[in-house]
Order: structure tokens, then C-alpha cells, then sequence
């Protein structure tokens, strides 16, 4: 159970709760401007979710919490709903963002009881990668208006751009200047040190100085006034002719909540921590769908927070309960505090977390190892930047599937070759052999219709002549990477051996995995090879030729 009653583990994690809360509750507030919720509805996302997921999830130290990349899934899916009275900041747009919170912790829960958790290996970390960096730019620019001081009605990402660039000559300088100290006061905390809540000392600076200064009256704008109080349990009011973008919205969540929340359980999971993506997902769901009905967005694992969480000795889930009360404390005493803090300052917080999603060391890394890798990366990221968020998602997935059939597609075949009493996979070439007069053919992957013509291919490069002149007597077709073949295959297989044995040359497999040789035998492949050339591992097949070639 992740709220064990152990007061050596309670105690510590009181402490890292307050250091956590510190940077989660500016945070909600910057992340409320990426949805385009009101500032009270971000932090709304630090209450039932923290508590709900403290109960039912098994990660020990994930912290969960508003997030900026589904943050942008549901400002740009809601974007294009003007017509029917949505708006940034309005509380029907409000009400729209919470219903795409149960609805996606509803599919959340789903696929945690259809037992779809595996589909979370579908966004491979590079594609994940080159997602969030795309949501960074996005995040990041759409913060530059603010930070300029200007009004940009805000609409599709191109437009925001192009409008901001029309806006520069109207700058507010002062307003820019608050911005950018805001950053910098970020930037010179995180290279001190990553305890230091940045974000709420850079806060804190700026509404102090905007009213001590009096700065509003050189147009430097704050947020206003934030309803104080704990949010109403009820459900969100949908407009009529929203629900189908709710439903795609909340799909795009629930594939991101997917990847990134499991991904980050497994990233920061203790030695002696039991995995259970099962329960988180629960967990998960069910804090989406009480977030949704206390009126936050949809709530994903934040790495940051966890993050800070583990550097600060964070064990347990009563991190997230005590940053759940500190939020408490924050509505029903605090919010006056908050109305006086400048837009700019805000928008700054914003821009520098837009640019930590854009983890430039670990693109650099996949840039150097594989390049393939990095062009996908690279490619999620425009896509993302030039189409949006909603449909990058979409590219990314596909890109990721693509990749796997890809690899599936053309599996790395070999000859397998004993050299200096070492074994070692050759390529395969034309008349490559194992031995004269033998190959040992490893299929290094599932065999299915889509790739079987390639095992054809593949040997018939195999069965022209040798550079030593031996013709071939024995194929042994070693299976021990085959999980499985499929119907199409197997006719393409069938036929292989037909020719192999119009040929005279010994048909053998080796290695057949659980499974494979009932398969084989439905198939009636086994009906080509005799049971003595049915061996257990290749090894053996190779010393009964060489045992056959020297009794011959």
C-alpha cells in the first residue's frame, strides 16, 4: 500500500510535500494558461486527483499534476469551438476542459480493465521525445504575446505566430522587462540548485515589485482577482455539438497519459518496488475522472515533479497528500495573493517550462547514436509544430507502428558460422555456407506474410553455388528467434522446402520454440522433414553433419 502509516517514511515526506507544493502550485497556475482554463481551475488539479491517486496507485514516488503537453492537447482541441461560445478563460470553456478530464479518465480506466496497459509501448521514448519537444515550442511561443505585453486573439498555432510577429512594435517594455527577469530569476535557481522552487521565487519577485512599484500603471497587466474556496463536485455542462471533439480530445489524452505516466513510474521505480502500470493506470483514471468533476483538466505523472520529489528524498505518496493540503490551504486563504501577480511573470514561468520539454541533451544523444531515431524524433516535433498537437499525436503514433513493422518487415537474417570455437551470425550472401556443403539459416523474428518472401529471397541467394564448389546438401533452418508464423507464411515456407527438396538437399529446423512445432505440424511443414532432422538446438544439427559427412 503506498500510504503505509510508517512514521519513518511520513515524517521526511512531509517536508518534501511543502518543497514539491512549491513548485506544483505555480506551476497549476502556468498550466491553466497552456489549457486556457481560468487559474483556478489549474489549481484544481492539486487536490481529489493527488488524493485518489495516492489511494489506488502502486508508484511508490510518481507524483502526479497538471501537465503541459495535455494541457496543449486540450487548448487546441477546444480552439476551434468559437462557434459554439467557447473561448480562453471563459467558464464554458472551463466546463468543456473538465468534461475531457472524466472522459479521459473514463478510457484511462478502460484500458486498464481491457487490459490495453501494453499499448503504452507503442510511442517509443524517441517518438515521445520528439513530441514533447514539439509541445515545447508550441508552449513556448504561444507565451511571447504575454511576455510583449500585447493582445494576440488567440486561434490556430501558425496564426498566434504570425499575429505576435504584427504585435512586436507594440511592445510594453516594462511588461517585457518583468518577463524576462522572471526567466532569468528561473534560469539562475535551477543552475544553483534543482531544490530551489524557481517558479515560486520568481512569483513572488515580480508581484512584489509590480505593486510596490506601481506598475500597473505603466500597462503591466495582472491576472485579477481568483475565486477562492474548494471546487463543487457536479458535472461539467458540455455545449450541444461539442461532445465529438470532447471524444478525440479525451482519446489524445488517454494515449499520452498512456506513454508518459508509465514511463515515468518506470523511470523513477525504486529497486524493490513491484511494477504495477495494472493500478497506476487505475489510479490514473479515476483521479481524471474526480479532477474532471471538481471542475481541473485532465492530470498526467509529471516527470518534473517526480523528479523534484525523488531529489528532495520524496518515498511515498504522502508527498502528494500534503501537496494536496497545501493547495487546500492556498484556495480557502490565499488566492487575494495571488491576483496581483503579473501576466508577464506568469507567461514567463510558462515559456521556461515550455523550453525544459525540449530536452535537448537527449536529442543530441539519439542524434549521435542513430540517426534514423533522431529524423523520426525530429519529425514528430514539426509535425506537432506545423499541424498541431492533436494531430502530431496521431503522426507519432504512426510513426511508431511504422518503425515496428519496419523492423518486423526486415528482420536481421544470418548465417550461422562456428569460427575459433565461437559462434557468430554472418550476413547473409550469395552462397554463404556454415560449413561446405551446409547452411544454418537463422530468421531473427516472427515469420508473417508480410515477410516471408524475404526468407524466400533469402535463400535463394543462399542456394547458389559456393565459393569452394561443394554443393548444398543440408539447410537447417534455425527457428530459435521465431515466436510464431502465420497462415500466408507458412504456404510461402511450404513452398521453400518443395523446392529444397526437388533439389536433393536435406531439409532440417532447429530450435523450435513452444508452440512452433504444432504449428509446423498444422501446417504440414514437418510432412518435408524427417524426425531425425528435427534437432533441439543448431549445434547438434551441425555435428550431425559433419558426424554424417564423415561416416559418408
Amino acid at each position: 500500500m503506498t500510504l503505509a502509516f510508517d512514521r519513518r517514511v511520513i515524517v521526511p515526506d512531509l517536508l518534501v510535500g511543502l518543497t514539491v507544493a512549491a513548485v506544483a502550485i505555480p506551476e497549476a497556475l502556468g498550466y491553466s494558461t497552456i489549457a486556457g482554463t481560468p487559474l483556478v481551475n489549474g489549481l484544481y488539479t492539486n487536490l481529489l486527483p493527488l488524493l485518489l491517486f495516492a489511494i489506488l496507485g502502486l508508484s511508490r514516488r510518481m507524483v502526479i499534476g497538471a501537465d503541459s503537453a495535455t494541457a496543449s492537447i486540450v487548448f487546441a482541441g477546444l480552439i476551434g469551438l468559437g462557434a459554439l461560445g467557447l473561448t480562453p478563460g471563459s467558464q464554458v470553456w472551463a466546463e468543456t476542459a473538465a468534461a475531457v478530464a472524466v472522459v479521459t479518465g473514463v478510457i484511462v480506466v478502460g484500458i486498464r480493465l481491457s487490459g490495453l496497459g501494453f499499448l503504452a509501448d507503442f510511442l517509443s521514448q524517441t517518438v515521445l521525445l520528439g513530441f514533447l519537444a514539439g509541445v515545447g515550442v508550441q508552449v513556448a511561443l504561444r507565451q511571447i504575446p504575454d511576455l510583449l505585453g500585447v493582445d494576440v486573439p488567440r486561434s490556430s498555432f501558425v496564426n498566434d505566430v504570425l499575429a505576435t510577429v504584427r504585435a512586436i512594435p507594440d511592445t510594453n517594455v516594462t511588461t517585457l522587462g518583468v518577463g524576462l527577469c522572471t526567466i532569468v530569476v528561473m534560469l539562475v535557481a535551477a543552475r544553483v540548485s534543482e531544490r530551489i522552487p524557481g517558479a515560486l521565487v520568481a512569483l513572488v519577485l515580480a508581484t512584489a515589485v509590480v505593486s510596490l512599484a506601481g506598475l500597473q500603471s505603466n500597462g503591466v497587466s495582472v491576472v485579477g482577482p481568483i475565486p477562492g474556496g474548494l471546487p463543487v463536485v457536479a458535472l461539467p455542462s458540455v455545449p450541444n455539438g461539442a461532445w465529438p471533439d470532447v471524444l478525440q480530445i479525451s482519446a489524445i489524452c488517454a494515449l499520452v497519459i498512456l506513454a508518459q505516466g508509465v514511463a515515468t513510474a518506470r523511470a523513477f521505480q525504486e529497486k524493490d518496488e513491484v511494477a504495477g502500470v495494472d493500478r497506476d493506470l487505475l489510479g490514473l483514471g479515476v483521479a481524471n475522472i474526480a479532477g474532471g468533476l471538481t471542475g481541473a483538466f485532465p492530470v498526467n505523472g509529471s516527470p518534473t515533479k517526480t523528479e523534484v520529489s525523488v531529489a528532495s528524498g520524496g518515498r511515498s505518496q504522502w508527498v502528494g497528500v500534503v501537496m494536496a493540503l497545501v493547495t487546500v490551504v492556498v484556495l480557502v486563504a490565499a488566492t487575494g495573493a495571488v491576483s496581483n501577480l503579473p501576466r508577464a511573470a506568469l507567461a514567463g514561468v510558462v515559456f521556461v517550462i515550455g523550453l525544459r520539454l525540449v530536452n535537448l541533451r537527449s536529442l543530441r544523444r539519439v542524434a549521435r547514436l542513430k540517426r534514423t531515431e533522431f529524423g523520426i524524433a525530429l519529425g514528430t516535433a514539426t509535425a506537432v509544430i506545423v499541424i498541431g498537437v492533436g494531430a502530431g499525436i496521431a503522426v507519432a503514433i504512426g510513426v511508431s507502428i511504422l518503425a515496428h513493422l519496419r523492423r518486423g518487415y526486415r528482420p536481421h537474417n544470418v548465417v550461422m558460422v562456428k569460427t575459433d570455437g565461437e559462434w557468430a551470425g554472418h550476413p547473409v550472401t550469395s552462397g554463404a555456407r556454415s560449413e561446405p556443403g551446409l547452411v544454418i539459416y537463422r530468421f531473427n523474428g516472427e515469420i508473417y506474410f508480410a515477410n516471408a518472401r524475404r526468407l524466400a529471397a533469402d535463400v535463394e541467394l543462399l542456394l547458389e553455388p559456393a565459393a569452394d564448389g561443394v554443393p548444398l546438401r543440408w539447410f537447417v533452418l534455425d527457428a530459435g528467434a521465431v515466436v510464431e508464423i502465420d497462415y500466408s507464411a507458412a504456404l510461402v515456407v511450404a513452398d521453400l522446402f518443395a523446392n529444397l527438396h526437388s533439389r536433393g538437399i536435406e531439409i532440417c529446423v532447429a530450435e523450435l520454440q513452444p508452440g512452433l512445432p504444432e504449428a509446423f505440424q498444422r501446417y504440414g511443414l514437418l510432412d518435408a522433414v524427417s524426425p531425425d532432422r528435427v534437432f533441439a538446438t543448431f549445434p547438434s544439427a551441425r555435428r550431425a553433419y559433419l558426424h554424417r559427412a564423415t561416416d559418408g
